[in-house]
């Protein structure tokens, strides 16, 4: 088990937004000091909950100021970015930081930010599976096209490519719908064999909210095998002082 810190960069009223980016520097130093794993954070947009927006950005000026400790995004929103330009601003943050970068896509919650980039919010399953798709193909393949339902590309080559081979890890974060998780199963191999055999062996463990595919039905069947890939736990928890009267 590895442990990580992850934040959402919230700037509470009356904050200043350069001085909590430092504090995000310092907590971020501070864990690769204590020996943490990986530090994330996430992509907001048009709220002080989060001044993400610009979260690659924020991720190489961490990787600047740290050396060892891994950076990933938790998460970014393909329906949001050109899946060119993100395959090409991951893969550059990935070189910059020597292959430090944990890559981690979702929808947004509610509307997220689709309003303010003028996106349909029912477009959003489509667009992320397009996207996420894209750029994983860029990442790892030469003279790629691609013709879909939103984005076109002609024999394009990525430079530079990605540090980390194939490509850097890649996670994916799902709350609201089962159709994420579809598309989830659908791309990892053995997804369904390792469910499977969780519920055989812990029974009593309530299955996961959100509907797996049916039973006997494998959409990874015929993939690559070998062990299953991490899986990435988020919990908050806050750590502040005692207060008198309170828990």
């Amino acid at each position: 088990m590895k442990f990580a810190i992850m934040t959402h960069i919230a700037l509470p009223e009356g904050k200043d937004p350069k001085q909590r980016l430092e504090e995000l520097i310092e907590e971020v130093q501070y864990a690769e000091a204590l020996g943490f794993s990986s530090a994330w954070h996430a992509e907001q947009h048009f709220t002080r909950f989060g001044i993400g927006s610009s979260a690659l950005v924020v991720a190489s000026h961490l990787a600047a100021r740290t050396s060892t400790i891994r950076l990933g995004t938790s998460v970014m929103v393909p329906p949001l970015h050109h899946p060119i330009r993100l395959a090409e601003d991951t893969a550059t943050m990935d070189l910059l930081s020597g292959g430090r970068l944990d890559v981690g896509y979702g929808r947004g919650g509610g509307n997220f930010g689709y309003e303010g980039f003028d996106i349909p919010r029912e477009q959003s399953l489509e667009r992320f599976k397009e996207v996420v798709t894209l750029v994983q193909n860029l990442w790892t393949k030469r003279d790629y096209s691609y013709d879909g339902a939103y984005y076109k590309v002609c024999r394009v080559n990525l430079v530079p490519p990605p540090v980390q081979q194939p490509h850097p890890p890649v996670y994916i974060g799902t709350l609201s719908t089962g159709a994420t998780m579809e598309f989830l199963v659908s791309t990892v191999p053995r997804l369904c064999q390792h469910v499977a055999r969780g519920r055989a062996q812990y029974p009593h463990v309530p299955d996961p909210l959100l509907p797996l595919p049916a039973p006997g039905r494998d959409p990874g069947a015929g993939a690559p095998g070998g062990r299953g890939k991490p899986a990435l736990v988020v919990r908050y928890d806050h750590l502040a002082p005692h207060i008198p009267g309170g828990q």
